[in-house]
């Protein structure tokens, strides 16, 4: 969902339930095992890149820093022929990096993938 904030930035306003290891710390032991729905708001303006750092990817997915770097690339909008030409390696480097990307992240494909990244990049702090 689409809101403006009071100084009149564009936000995006996301919903999603918590996961029960997190709604589970938030309760304590004190909550006798109550399970009432838990819920994480997120509110990330959308003027901020949504791209997780590299050094985030290679640790959560096991990627090269090479497949990171191109990770993070896809994520801001750059084609597999973009990458290519930034990074100085041919197009066949990138596109094996980008099937070795989606069978590490288990994602069926580079829009799925993409999803995957947009999500981390607006839970994770941005470095500017």
């Amino acid at each position: 969902m689409r809101v403006t904030s009071r100084n009149g930035a564009v936000v995006a306003l996301m919903v999603a339930p918590a996961p029960l290891g997190l709604a589970d710390e938030v309760r304590g032991p004190e909550s006798g095992g109550a399970r009432e729905p838990l819920v994480v708001i997120v509110l990330r303006p959308l003027n901020r890149k949504a791209a997780p750092q590299a050094d985030m990817l290679c640790e959560m997915f096991g990627f090269s820093r090479a497949e990171a770097e191109v990770a993070v690339a896809l994520t801001g909008g750059a084609s597999a022929e973009d990458v290519a030409r930034g990074r100085g390696v041919s197009l066949v480097t990138v596109r094996s990096q980008i099937r070795s990307i989606l069978g590490k992240s288990e994602a069926e494909n580079l829009r799925d993938f993409e999803r995957t990244m947009a999500a981390l990049g607006a839970l994770v702090p941005q470095v500017r």
